[in-house]
């Protein structure tokens, strides 16, 4: 079906999104003609209820949050319940026809819209020559019928097909487009134009891409392959399962939707498992060190330390500027691999690394980080000599409560940011049996941040 879409410009929705969150303003420009939203998400219906409906409308400040009109069984309805209706008897999800309405007409950020947008609320029947003053096109006209109409015809592309399919290549405006989703082919049908479904993505980036704490392991298979880690506004990909199973824990992926993991620019991909060994084109050996590359000052000194050559792994530049260039690894810096030493008055556990010395202020963290690792007992001589750093502090994305307390909260950024509910916890993807139970003097190593709420997770780009 044709039609003439009604936006504000791609300038302005894209100025808008990379104001709300400028870490996302590379993927912003990187509209994927091929998989505009996936099926699951033009489907579900769950998301949102009417009053979930109501309240975006709301929040957005649209005009449709006061609006009543006829519905097509003859009652008088509020906007949002005409919209939930829809979507739910016709299987589609309330969101996708929120971002229809918006692409069409501007009526989720309209605050005073007028009766011809909302007579053609969503743009269905009005082909590109066609005008909307046309008396035969009046069965088509009027905000309930526009809503039930698009809600029926995009399903019954679900259920049946159209002209496009998936994985079958068609000219969108001059452009070679390959479906990758069901729901991406239907909106072609729906609309074959190339600025149309950008418009639809663009509006679906800013209000429906759910927000994620760093530190999230998330997966999107099969629509977008492999496990990527998100953290710092970007998402890089975990290149293999060694590398998943040496440097984190499986158990924490979470499943995302797959226009959640698209909205974050790729990062570098994580190829090397932490304490890996990399030999630059130039010869120097480096050892990975979380996010650092550090380079070991001589052969000499690799060999005393204890490395062994069959580990070294000769690789590119692009490999290693992937890391930031940590301190060099001499004779003279104690522990550069790390190691945990015991107080033996105390019984205090610290991680010593490079001269420095971190303590641990609970032995849950021992567990959490240092698996498999022995702890030394050391003397207050020894000691004495390390310069004393800041305590080992939880790490993004992770899940945590004390043992006194019912309240979670999840680390971002390095704050502790409390879950508003169970429901969110969910809808996260989280899992229960990762909420770790720590120290009342553990957590307060995180200051305390704005609550974590599913809604404002899915919403934050628009309230901005």
């Amino acid at each position: 079906m044709q039609h003439i879409s009604k936006l504000v410009t791609n300038l302005l929705l894209v100025s808008i999104f990379c104001f709300a969150l400028p870490g996302f303003c590379a993927k912003a420009a990187d509209f994927d003609p091929n998989f505009v939203i996936s099926d699951a998400e033009a489907t579900e219906t769950q998301s949102f209820d009417a009053e979930g409906v109501q309240a975006f409308l709301e929040a957005q400040g649209s005009g449709l949050a006061n609006y009543t009109a006829i519905d097509t069984d003859g009652a008088s309805r509020r906007a949002s319940d005409i919209i939930y209706n829809a979507a739910v008897r016709n299987k589609v999800s309330p969101r996708f026809l929120l971002a229809l309405l918006q692409r069409e007409q501007s009526l989720v950020t309209d605050p005073s819209p007028s009766q011809k947008q909302l007579d053609w609320a969503t743009g269905f029947g009005v082909c590109d020559s066609c005008s909307m003053d046309d008396p035969s096109l009046a069965k088509y006209k009027g905000f309930a019928t526009q809503v039930e109409n698009a809600a029926a015809d995009f399903r019954s592309f679900m259920d049946n097909g159209g002209q496009r399919a998936v994985g079958q290549a068609t000219a969108i405006d001059g452009i070679p487009v390959t479906p990758e989703t069901n729901a991406t082919a239907c909106l072609y049908d729906y609309t074959p134009h190339l600025n149309a479904q950008e418009n639809f993505w663009l509006v679906w980036q800013r209000y429906f891409v759910r927000r994620y704490p760093s530190g999230t392991l998330a997966t999107a298979a099969p629509a977008i392959a492999g496990t990527w880690l998100i953290r710092f506004g970007e998402r890089r990909l975990i290149a293999s399962p060694a590398v998943l199973f040496s440097s984190f824990d499986p158990n924490k992926v979470v499943k995302v939707a797959a226009n959640d993991l698209l909205a974050y620019p790729v990062g570098q991909p994580i190829k090397f498992p932490d304490y890996s060994l990399l030999r630059s084109p130039h010869g120097t050996v480096y050892l990975i060190d979380g996010d650092m590359r550090r380079g070991i000052v001589s052969m000499d000194v690799f060999r005393k330390i204890g490395f062994d050559r069959n580990e070294v792994i000769d690789v590119t530049w692009d490999d290693l500027n992937a890391y930031k260039e940590g301190t060099p690894i001499t004779l003279a810096a104690a522990y550069p691999l790390g190691a945990l030493l015991m107080d033996p008055a105390t019984h205090g556990v610290y991680f010593v690394q490079n001269g420095v010395k971190r303590p641990l202020y609970g032995p849950e963290l021992l567990g959490m980080y240092f698996k498999g690792r022995k702890v030394k007992k050391s003397s207050a001589a020894e000691l004495a000599l390390f310069t004393p750093g800041d305590p080992i502090n939880l790490a993004d994305g992770e899940l945590v409560k004390t043992a006194d307390s019912s309240a979670i909260y999840v680390i971002d950024n390095g704050e502790r940011l409390p879950i508003d509910s169970a429901d969110t916890f969910e809808k996260q993807g989280w899992k229960w049996e990762n909420v770790a139970v720590v120290s009342e003097r553990v957590l307060d190593l995180s200051p305390l941040g704005t609550p974590f709420d599913y809604q404002q997770s899915v919403t934050q780009i628009a309230s901005n």
